[in-house]
């Protein structure tokens, strides 16, 4: 996210750190902490276009915001509603069951043919969505120039005319629509405040673009008994207005917790029985077996972090001759991998110090350090004897980028 960001605004690696991140709900909790309840835990349900985001936080007596579980998400936002209104529509205009794949070809062919039509009868159904209260019966124009797409794209569905030229949508077929997208906030909101005392946590904040619908907002609170639904007005502008907040005050989210884990990928003295055979290989240098790709842990997943919290770690190179130190950054979605090629691990990034000078003595130390709290993270790395120094700044969530070399030397 942040390299996309440099990349949109010309950003260069030494201005990073002035680039700031804020996740959707944790921009939400900002805006709208006015309403939380001092010590108690509310809970941020975001459900936008694309995405649900659920958090849950707290605000400190200080007036800051403590994310008190890591929180969860979800793609199956507003688009997963119109994705079966687009089902019901090809279905409703043909008069008869279309398998899925083919709907969906029709509609993007359509949207591709016919994209004035297109967009002004999406148009018509954004709004109808958004007003949508659960009790009405509602319509929609069927454009004739779905019958040129299906003439070209699928004669067999029709004879050359359509069964309707509006679409007649009963209340129990609109509410089939959000039904997807509805399971999967009940089970975000259920994993959310599990293992929790629910006593503490009495607020719900509903905030995005769909937050806005009187039919959703009946069925979250339907899902949350007891508590109280917050639905501020222009729920989907929250987002905005707490990252500009966030901006100005970095300093308001006092906590944060770890999406994964992360640390480094090092070596480590072999030990029989413990590392697995194919990970063993025999340092010269060293005089001894060492165990590959192991996966040096800096936080878990699920860790209480800090702004700008640091974790410094120590290592030594494992080769005499080597010039250069290459530390391969891992995420994990594992609370204790053990090593970096574990299923749910994945590389972030890579940062190589170099040294000026073969290494020497083994005895040589690295000083390492992971910053986390922040909008991203940094990791510095420092040569004690030369005073050689890299520091590079990371996506938390950069799922694959900036793989490094498979026969770079590392630390141990």
């Amino acid at each position: 996210m942040s390299k996309a960001m440099q990349q949109a605004v010309h950003l260069q690696d030494a201005e990073t750190s002035s680039l700031l991140i804020i996740l959707e709900p944790e921009a939400a909790a900002v805006a709208c902490k006015n309403k939380f309840r001092l010590g108690k835990g509310t809970v941020v349900l975001d459900v936008g276009g694309g995405t649900i985001d659920v958090t849950l936080h707290e605000t400190s007596p200080n007036g800051r915001l403590k994310e008190l579980k890591k929180g969860t998400g979800s793609a199956a936002g507003g688009i997963f509603v119109d994705f079966e209104f687009k089902r019901f529509f090809v279905r409703e205009a043909v008069g008869k069951d279309v398998p899925v794949d083919v709907a969906s070809h029709l509609m993007q062919k359509f949207g591709q043919s016919h994209p004035k039509d297109y967009w002004k009868m999406m148009g018509e159904w954004e709004r109808t969505k958004r007003m949508f209260t659960g009790t009405e019966t509602v319509y929609i124009e069927v454009p004739e120039n779905f019958l040129d797409v299906l003439a070209t794209e699928a004669k067999w569905l029709c004879d050359g005319r359509l069964i309707s030229s509006e679409l007649e949508i009963h209340p129990h077929s609109m509410k089939s629509f959000f039904k997807p997208t509805l399971s999967r906030i009940s089970s975000l909101l259920k994993e959310i405040v599990s293992g929790r005392d629910d006593t503490k946590i009495p607020q719900v904040l509903f905030v995005g673009g769909m937050a806005a619908n009187k039919y959703m907002q009946a069925k979250v609170k339907k899902m949350c008994p007891g508590k109280e639904l917050i639905v501020p007005p222009q729920p989907g502008a929250k987002v905005v207005e707490g990252g500009t907040i966030y901006a100005l005050n970095p300093s308001m989210i006092e906590l944060r917790r770890a999406r994964r884990t992360y640390g480094v990928g090092t070596c480590d003295s072999f030990l029989a029985g413990v590392h697995p055979e194919s990970k063993r290989f025999w340092s010269v240098d060293r005089d001894e077996y060492c165990c590959r790709d192991v996966f040096s842990i800096f936080v878990h997943r699920n860790q209480a972090l800090a702004n700008d919290q640091c974790v410094a770690k120590s290592f030594t190179p494992i080769e005499r001759d080597q010039e250069a130190c290459k530390f391969k950054i891992y995420a994990s979605e594992l609370l204790k991998p053990k090593y970096v090629d574990d299923p749910g691990s994945f590389c972030i990034g890579v940062v190589t110090l170099y040294l000026g000078e073969p290494a020497g003595s083994l005895d040589r130390v690295i000083d390492v350090e992971m910053f986390f709290g922040g909008s991203s993270i940094q990791l510095y790395a420092n040569d004690r004897k030369s005073g050689k120094d890299v520091s590079v700044f990371l996506d938390y969530d950069s799922f694959g980028r900036n793989e490094a070399d498979k026969n770079a030397v590392f630390a141990c």
